[in-house]
């Protein structure tokens, strides 16, 4: 699974901002949009790291 900048996750909760990088997983910056308080826009940046499971057998 890829993620590209813009992209939305968990009904648009998070935004893709970037690509930051691979090697265990792919890392990503991504904003949250969740912080909003009443009246003001509180968003966060966070690193978010998709791993893919493979399963054993």
């Amino acid at each position: 699974m890829v993620w590209h900048p813009g992209q939305k996750l968990q009904g648009g909760r998070y935004i893709i901002e970037r690509h930051l990088g691979k090697g265990g997983g792919i890392t990503y910056l991504a904003e949250n949009k969740c912080n909003q308080k009443k009246g003001k826009r509180s968003h966060s940046l966070f690193a978010l790291v998709f791993k893919p499971i493979v399963p054993t057998r």
